[in-house]
């Protein structure tokens, strides 16, 4: 019989490579696709787990030895502006003054540097991480939060409204709770923090 198309020269057709090619490529989108995660975390708790990730970061790779007497001393001035801000915070309503907002966003900035600079220490590690969620999660519903604020705008020369809301939020909930209120707390926090340093 002659050859034809339907009947090529050597019998059987040969396999065509570019079909193992398409093969191979539908494999590896096929293995990308599955390492995907089934769903994306939400951005604020992608933004948490980010932040107390970094901060568990610190302490795993502690050094046995104490930090440098300069270090101790920062971190417990930090400490401190930041108490001082959110006591004036109690007594003033700060969202529409510019140069606290930036203040307090450069304050929190440097005291998480700070820490950067320490081991491990029980009581000041505890107290720092249940700080660093606190602000995190303030305040709960809202697409950007607190800590949001203080890290993305720290040193800007504008400041966002929302950020503004959230700071005239803290002081309206000390007006009406006081010492239960968000910053009474924050405050106590604080200053539990600045005694840890000396008896750690």
């Amino acid at each position: 019989m002659p050859d034809s198309f339907q009947n090529p020269i050597g019998g059987n057709k040969p396999p065509d490579p570019y079909d193992y090619r398409v093969e191979e490529i539908q494999k590896n989108r096929d293995e990308k696709e599955k390492e995907k995660p089934p769903s994306e975390r939400p951005f604020l708790a992608a933004f948490i787990i980010h932040v107390l990730k970094k901060f568990f970061e610190l302490f795993e790779k502690s050094r046995d030895e104490k930090p440098m007497a300069y270090a101790e001393t920062d971190v417990r001035e930090y400490l401190a502006q930041m108490r001082d801000l959110f006591e004036s915070l109690k007594m003033e309503d700060h969202s529409q003054d510019a140069s606290f907002l930036q203040r307090l966003s450069q304050v929190w900035m440097l005291l998480l540097d700070g820490v950067m600079q320490f081991s491990r220490r029980a009581v000041f590690a505890v107290r720092m991480q249940e700080l660093i969620q606190s602000v995190q999660e303030y305040p709960e519903g809202q697409e950007h939060s607190l800590g949001y604020y203080l890290t993305e705008y720290a040193g800007q020369k504008w400041m966002p409204f929302p950020y503004m809301e959230i700071i005239r939020s803290l002081w309206a909930d000390y007006q009406e709770h006081l010492e239960a209120s968000r910053l009474s707390q924050w405050c106590r926090d604080l200053d539990e923090m600045i005694n840890s340093l000396g008896s750690d």
